[in-house]
């Protein structure tokens, strides 16, 4: 946790020195990477490259917009891409009639949205991360699967897992999911803490407790903490029907999306509001499983471009640990994609946070379609800022 805060105190240094569902493919709109006042500037350009920093410093990003005209393929001629620092837009590129207020089908970048609301309600009492699930709802111990706690549940590593989808079942309330959750669903490894494997519904089960302790529907909980603060009016709860799906299920836009982060960049605040503590999102960057295998995961083993040359990500709390540098211990960037290829990021080290937004069907591949094309641009980026 030290470590990311001084990560943090870095970034916020830098901020003060410088003081100031399936959709058809659209047709293609220009590369427009920008120069501009804030994350909602308009294009400068349709034919500009070069971004500039909220130093003045100028960086050329050309590299960036030719990567995505050559593989727009991957994402059926339709994506919206932002780079952002210091509440300054570097970099954006737009194709498929989208702009920062598009709506997308977030899947799993749900959960890193969803984490930040679950760390909100530990920070006001209603429960501690530590706690056991089975002392919140005593069906997990009837079912003798209660001893994981919400820290463990919403770093992949409860045991829970199994190919079932109550989480997802647009006819299922929040309470009737976690209930069939805690009846039907297997425990791949035991004790809790010992593996990790991805499977949201280890998240589907805190946001029960969250109703539980507070009294409060989820999508209200969401938006009362997390979305009103920040500004998120365009984020909801929606992909499923009457299921929240509290690890899959936000629709949003690059708008909302961006201020979210910028709310973690910023040490937890959202304009006047302090929306997390920054010892909050501190455990969003502990690699508090260490070595613990990995068992189950969408990332391939060994991809060429991962940071540091890892073998396996491994994950934080909501959201994957992209960038881990072995000499400092200190992990730098966050992601928490999801199934339909949308890919937030962030990079504590540079201060840099960014979206690429896109609606890929699972049918034509989703996240898998377009990792490598993903990987490759964040890859540039860092190339264009060192």
């Amino acid at each position: 946790m030290c470590q990311f805060l001084s990560l943090l105190a870095l970034s916020l240094l830098l901020t003060i020195t410088a003081c100031g569902g399936e959709s058809a493919p659209l047709s293609s709109d220009a590369a427009v990477p920008v120069e501009g006042d804030s994350a909602l500037a308009p294009p400068a350009s349709d034919d500009a490259t070069i971004g500039a920093d909220s130093k003045g410093s100028a960086y050329d990003f050309a590299a960036l917009a030719r990567h995505v005209d050559d593989n727009l393929d991957n994402f059926l001629g339709k994506v919206y891409v932002a780079f952002v620092r210091d509440g300054e837009l570097l970099f954006e590129y737009s194709a498929g009639g989208t702009d920062e207020n598009t709506v997308f089908p977030m899947g799993s970048a749900s959960k890193w949205i969803s984490a930040g609301v679950i760390l909100r309600l530990a920070e006001q009492g209603h429960y501690d991360l530590h706690d056991r699930v089975g002392d919140h709802l005593p069906i997990f111990d009837t079912y003798e699967k209660g001893d994981f706690t919400i820290r463990q549940a919403f770093g992949m590593s409860s045991g829970l897992f199994d190919a079932s989808r109550p989480h997802t079942n647009s006819a299922l309330t929040l309470e009737q999911s976690v209930n069939i959750i805690a009846a039907k669903t297997a425990v791949l490894f035991d004790p809790p803490g010992s593996s990790i494997a991805y499977d949201g519904k280890q998240m589907q089960v805190v946001g029960r407790i969250a109703e539980m302790t507070t009294g409060v529907e989820w999508r209200k909980l969401a938006h009362d903490t997390l979305f009103a603060p920040c500004g998120m009016e365009d984020t909801h709860y929606d992909v499923f029907g009457t299921n929240p799906a509290v690890a899959g299920g936000i629709t949003t836009t690059a708008k909302d999306y961006l201020a979210y982060l910028r709310m973690l960049q910023n040490g937890g605040r959202c304009g006047d509001a302090q929306v997390l503590k920054p010892e909050s999102i501190a455990i969003m960057f502990d690699n508090y499983t260490d070595d613990a295998p990995v068992l189950e995961t969408p990332w391939p083993s060994n991809h060429p471009l991962y940071p540091y040359g890892k073998d396996d990500l491994r994950y934080g709390f909501g959201s994957w640990l992209l960038a881990e540098n072995p000499d400092t211990g200190e992990v730098e960037e966050l992601t928490s994609p999801g199934a339909w290829g949308s890919f937030p990021w962030l990079d504590a080290k540079r201060g840099v946070y960014g979206v690429i937004l896109t609606d890929v069907p699972l049918a034509n591949g989703g996240f898998q379609a377009v990792l490598d094309v993903d990987l490759e641009l964040l890859s540039l980026l860092r190339d264009a800022w060192e």
